[in-house]
């Protein structure tokens, strides 16, 4: 016999289903000329993509960790509430997802303390993280592809993963993800979280992988002095294309949002990023800010930013930046003049430039290994 608790997921998925079959394929066109091209993935019979995720946890003391089936029984109610409620809806590649994800609850309980991250490895298949923080936690995420060596871009090579987070009263949530997918990757990313009163939650997102991918990192403010910081860094070579988005909704009075962004373009590589804060009419002494940078190492490569201020409410401050530049000639020659080639000294200029962002991360392996997977690309 049927629960009721899992018909309201049944019906989610068959909803999901509908959707999918009804929506085009979107073109990821934004204005007249602003668009990003995936028409090499394989579209025939998404419907059928099977589950292929595999996932670790470690440190997992005090934090409790759930398949969806078993967490349906102690957080119905949240999850009813919320489960893939934050994703878009008119969106194929979203109900797609919807229509065939595998979940993992993790719920952080009220006073417990974390001594350690939550490492969280995730690679491939259609997969869903739903994170309820009562406590300070922070996670950090890798991603990498199953097998390495396949370079053909298959079917199989659609990768979709969506992390929604509800971080409670009081708590603060750093969540750090490193995706290194290979080039016959195909990636879907949705990124959301909901804050409650005087919460933070901050992410930090490195986009180094994928043959494309299509990114969006949303954080709601709903709770009176709750705050949001997104940091995405972005490196593409060859013809590697990026559709990266961040944005942060003010629906609460005295909420602060900080959106970052630095990416590096080399060879045909291509990035559009999609900025949003909005500030709604109940928002009044909200702050919010954002600001891209991107360094070209080519001719070839292509950047376009797409910044965008929705503002309801007068009482506010709220700003935007966009910057696109080449390697300072100048600055190459003075490290050249010191004995350095040119090869070495762009990588010093490239690593200069995303430092700030990277060291940030306090797992200094990881540091590393961002450091040199970079640095291997500039050879």
């Amino acid at each position: 016999m049927t629960s009721a608790k899992s018909t309201w997921i049944d019906d989610l998925r068959n909803n999901a289903r509908m959707q999918f079959e009804t929506l085009e394929y979107p073109n990821f066109r934004y204005g007249l000329t602003i668009r990003m091209d995936y028409s090499d993935l394989k579209t025939e019979h998404l419907e059928k993509l099977k589950d292929q995720s595999n996932i670790e946890f470690k440190n997992t003391d005090g934090i409790n960790i759930l398949p969806l089936k078993k967490a349906l029984h102690s957080h119905n109610n949240i999850l009813q509430q919320h489960l893939t409620k934050l994703m878009p809806e008119q969106h194929k590649f979203a109900q797609l997802h919807r229509m065939l994800f595998e979940c993992m609850v993790i719920h952080v309980p009220k006073n417990k303390t974390l001594g350690k991250p939550l490492i969280i490895n995730r690679n491939g298949g259609i997969h869903h993280l739903f994170i309820i923080a009562e406590s300070p936690i922070t996670i950090i995420e890798t991603r990498e592809s199953c097998n390495s060596k396949n370079k053909s871009r298959s079917l199989q090579s659609l990768v979709s993963n969506a992390t929604e987070i509800i971080v409670k009263n009081n708590a603060t949530v750093n969540f750090i993800s490193i995706q290194k997918y290979d080039n016959s990757t195909f990636h879907f990313d949705y990124k959301n979280a909901l804050t409650e009163p005087n919460t933070a939650m901050n992410w930090i997102d490195f986009c180094l992988g994928s043959a494309f991918t299509h990114s969006t990192i949303a954080s709601t403010l709903q709770g009176q002095g709750s705050s949001s910081d997104i940091k995405t860094i972005f490196f593409g070579d060859k013809e590697q294309r990026f559709d990266v988005g961040a944005h942060i909704i003010h629906a609460a009075p005295h909420t602060h949002g900080n959106i970052a962004t630095k990416g590096v373009l080399n060879d045909k590589s291509k990035n559009i990023y999609r900025g949003l804060i909005k500030i709604k009419q109940n928002a009044p002494s909200s702050m919010g800010y954002q600001k891209e940078d991107v360094l070209m190492l080519s001719i070839d490569a292509e950047a376009d930013s797409i910044p965008q201020l929705e503002i309801d409410n007068n009482d506010v401050k709220c700003s935007h930046a966009a910057t696109t530049t080449h390697v300072d000639d100048e600055r190459l020659f003075y490290l050249m003049a010191r004995g350095l080639n040119k090869k070495s000294a762009t990588k010093m200029f490239v690593q200069g430039f995303l430092n700030p962002f990277i060291e940030q991360i306090t797992d200094e392996k990881i540091v590393e290994e961002i450091k040199e997977h970079i640095a291997e690309r500039l050879e």
